[in-house]
């Protein structure tokens, strides 16, 4: 039987590596990544960059003619700025967004009419529990994710009719070697200096895992969390409608951290 065909974008390193590497078992993988010589063992290096559209075009064609399909399509690629709102340039929200948010938007419209036409189709945005835990230093960060998953809830109920399952992933802190950026600005705010302070890590190999058994549920939740921690986080924030309990939380963390 012919191997489906999966894109995983951001594979060069951390989780899409670690994901490529996991399926490439089950799946052709085409592994997005903007160095080619960066892939990991046993897939398929394409030149991806989330930023150059024309990339983009020419991935999902390259595709589509040695394979005539897409099965799988994993939005992992991401940059985090850190800083405060008004520490980034223009220049650097556009950048947040755009490798967060306008690149995969894009990629998935390219390739949307061939899942239309085979009638099949899984896309897997890997978001973050930002997107709904946001806080000091990171609202630009959480303001992408927060956008992706707005899209992908609106893909979720407008393409099934195609059969094209859409589901959310939201992992907590994990050392997937993610690039991080201080905005330009930062340096010369009034806000005090980012503080070395200590994070409970997921290790790569785990949050892995928990996103190929979303990936192998027959019927998979439409967003999944990383971990227990991480779920009863989401479910303690959704639960707040005021937002005044996280609001002071944050407030509380903020006033000790500096």
């Amino acid at each position: 039987m012919t191997k489906k065909v999966a894109l995983i974008t951001g594979a060069s390193k951390g989780l899409g590596k670690a994901l490529a590497e996991a399926l490439s078992k089950h799946y052709t993988i085409y592994a997005g990544v903007r160095d080619t010589s960066k892939a990991p063992e046993g897939t398929l290096p394409i030149h991806l960059d989330l930023t150059k559209e024309e990339t983009l075009t020419q991935a999902v064609d390259h595709i589509i003619i040695h394979h005539q399909k897409i099965d799988l399509l994993i939005h992992n690629a991401g940059v985090c700025y850190v800083g405060p709102v008004d520490s980034f340039t223009p220049q650097e929200v556009q950048h947040q967004f755009q490798v967060n948010f306008f690149g995969p938007l894009q990629l998935t419209q390219l390739i949307l009419p061939h899942m239309r036409k085979q009638k099949s189709g899984k896309i897997l945005f890997i978001s973050s529990i930002r997107a709904v835990d946001s806080g000091p230093y990171i609202g630009v960060y959480s303001a992408s994710k927060a956008a992706l998953e707005a899209a992908a809830l609106d893909w979720a109920v407008t393409l099934s009719p195609w059969n094209i399952s859409v589901s959310i992933f939201q992992p907590g802190p994990i050392n997937t070697g993610i690039e991080f950026k201080h905005g330009t600005h930062f340096e010369t705010s009034p806000y005090p200096p980012l503080k070395n302070f200590s994070l409970d890590l997921q290790s790569t190999p785990d949050v892995c895992k928990a996103i190929l058994d979303q990936l192998n549920n027959p019927t998979p939740p439409f967003i999944a969390q990383s971990n227990s921690s991480t779920t009863k986080e989401a479910q303690k924030i959704l639960k707040d409608s005021t937002g005044n309990t996280h609001l002071n939380a944050e407030k509380s963390w903020f006033k000790d951290y500096t």
